[in-house]
């Protein structure tokens, strides 16, 4: 009897959670989606059956052994085997090893325990199920914000936009995703403890993280006379987020030894980098392009880059000022650092953080011809840059 009841009540909150707002539609998408580049990345694999041996410079394995499952290989690209070498070796992998805090290297260590240690695996494990959570509540936040069609379109937007692809990979823009629209999540709704929680984990993500006190210190200074009997919490939630950020440069110091800023002079050496003031890097990505011998992705580096920074504009204008904040505090972050060779670089990858891009790009769908133009050019842009990953181009 009591199984019956339990099996009863499971089943209850099944339906409750199918039939919950947003959740049957980003399911179904984020399926349909992960089916379709799985299959597309297999298919790329066998027309272009190159041999894709570890190389230090073009095919950086760092000591991490290949995958040999056709249907795994084509994901084993680039920072993924970053993150690889990180969760099975430590921090002794590699010189550049502490340009990411420890939060996914360690969820993956943690869960390839449970796959037969299988780190590749784990990583995938990660991301999506980060990301399907991150997607719930993108559009439980955008609904919040507007209605449930700018809301639905927020969601597709973000699922088929073309660099979307590294939310499927075993990279940590997935989880990073999760813990800042969680937080801002929170925040909107005045739980002030579960967004300190959030926040606190963002940091320990990706390293841009570290913007969120000042986003919730903002809001809690806004909401001061409306929401006045809520200090405790507004406290603790901020100190929350204020200790994850302080967290990974103690962990530096007190565990590993090293000086706790170096992180950061790391992260920005990456690739021949160094830190800049925000925005430079566009006159560096316009000599390069009008003046020197351009990549590729130096033209795509500056269409997403300029993209974002009109977005993150409109942000301001259209939606209520925590985003505007937040977009503008993120996208600073971003481009607070100039490559050498590639100016910027990372960019069309990074901008994926600034979700309220796409509650901007949400209500503009609204027009159906700016809907089609909008899922046409993401899909075409997906595909290519899926593939350019699977054959280890260069793609951001």
């Amino acid at each position: 009897m009591k199984k019956v009841e339990a099996f009863s009540r499971l089943k209850g909150y099944g339906q409750r959670f199918w039939t919950a707002p947003g959740v049957r539609l980003t399911v179904l998408t984020f399926i349909a989606l992960r089916v379709v580049l799985l299959v597309f990345a297999w298919l790329i694999g066998r027309v272009y059956p190159e041999s894709f041996d570890p190389h230090p410079v073009q095919r950086p394995y760092l000591g991490v052994t290949p995958a040999t499952n056709p249907w795994l290989e084509p994901w084993q690209r680039w920072d993924t085997l970053h993150f690889q070498a990180i969760a099975e070796r430590g921090y002794g992998a590699y010189d550049s090893s502490l340009f990411t805090p420890f939060l996914y290297p360690f969820l993956m260590r943690v869960v390839a325990g449970a796959v037969g240690g299988d780190t590749l695996i784990a990583g995938l494990i990660v991301s999506n199920l980060a990301y399907l959570v991150a997607l719930i509540f993108m559009y439980r936040l955008a609904e919040m914000e507007t209605d449930k069609e700018v809301a639905r379109r927020t969601v597709l937007y973000l699922v088929f936009f073309p660099t979307a692809l590294f939310f499927f990979a075993a990279y940590s823009e997935s989880l990073f995703l999760l813990t800042t629209v969680a937080a801002i999540y929170y925040v909107r709704r005045k739980k002030w403890i579960a967004a300190g929680i959030w926040a606190f984990f963002a940091p320990l993500a990706r390293m841009q993280g570290a913007i969120l006190p000042v986003v919730l210190a903002f809001e809690i200074w806004r909401t001061r006379r409306v929401d006045s009997h809520a200090i405790a919490e507004k406290i603790t939630g901020l100190t929350l987020s204020v200790l994850g950020v302080a967290a990974f440069p103690l962990y530096v110091w007190l565990v590993l030894g090293k000086l706790p800023w170096e992180p950061l002079l790391v992260q920005a050496s990456r690739f021949h980098g160094s830190f800049a003031i925000p925005g430079f890097a566009f006159i560096k990505a316009g000599q390069a392009i009008l003046m020197g011998e351009p990549l590729l992705m130096d033209y795509f580096d500056l269409g997403f880059g300029l993209l974002f920074v009109l977005l993150t504009f409109l942000a301001v204008r259209q939606l209520p000022t925590i985003y505007g904040l937040y977009s503008a505090l993120m996208l600073m972050a971003i481009l607070s650092k100039v490559g050498e060779i590639q100016p910027l670089l990372s960019v069309p990858r990074y901008v994926l953080a600034i979700f309220p891009a796409f509650i901007v790009l949400g209500r503009a769908g609204k027009n159906p011809l700016v809907n089609r133009f909008i899922i046409y050019l993401s899909w075409l842009g997906l595909l290519f840059f899926s593939g350019q990953f699977v054959i280890w181009g260069w793609v951001a």
